[in-house]
């Protein structure tokens, strides 16, 4: 679907009070990778610059567009952006280059009042885009996060789930079951060490 077409989603989230808002094509792909995980590797389209560093093409907004806008959201902490742009992302049978919109509602108090608004805000541009009985899905982290917590599972393992689960991975295939606790625990500060590490780094750590 073509920008152009677009446009009345673009002022529908504008009038809503969303400013739109952009950023580069190229990004450092460590951003992405830290952020949501190894397993997005595999569907970035990556490059490198002069100097070795790997870049890749964006594949969606909300990073990217969150740190190029840190100073203003420290300064004015209730900040509402949209967007509207393509994004590149592999996808088995599907093209590699979509056009993603959205809104970032950052900073807000009401947090449930803030959902609601979203929700709403989404029907309507389904509503714009022909789609008036979309397939709704709602995630909460922090109803993992309580589920983790209860279940003590432990902060590596934590981690590791959540970051499988943020990059797409179904729950049925993201779970990690530790061998038992208190192996688990004993690892934990290693565990907690290679978090985020280059994988070549990693393994040599392990060799050693």
């Amino acid at each position: 679907m073509k920008l152009r077409a677009l446009q009345p989603l673009i002022d529908l989230l504008e009038t809503a009070g969303y400013a739109r808002a952009d950023c580069a094509l190229l990004h450092p792909a460590d951003v992405f990778i830290d952020l949501s995980g190894e397993d997005i590797r595999r569907r970035l389209f990556m490059t490198h610059d002069e100097v070795g560093r790997e870049l890749c093409l964006r594949p969606e907004f909300t990073i990217p567009l969150c740190l190029a806008r840190m100073d203003e959201i420290v300064r004015a902490p209730e900040t509402r952006i949209s967007y509207c742009g393509t994004v590149f992302r592999q996808r088995r049978g599907e093209s590699g280059e979509f056009v993603q919109a959205g809104v970032e509602a950052l900073g807000q108090t009401d947090t449930t009042t803030s959902d609601s608004d979203v929700l709403k805000l989404a029907l309507d541009a389904a509503a714009h885009l022909g789609q008036p009985q979309p397939v709704i899905k709602l995630g909460d982290l922090g109803i993992l996060e309580a589920i983790l917590t209860a279940i003590e599972v432990p902060p590596g393992y934590a981690r590791r789930l959540k970051r499988r689960l943020a990059s797409g991975v179904p729950v049925a295939e993201a779970t990690i079951v530790p061998e038992s606790t208190s192996s688990s625990n004993r690892y934990a500060g290693v565990i907690a060490a290679l978090e985020g590490a280059d994988p070549a780094a990693a393994r040599a750590f392990v060799g050693d």
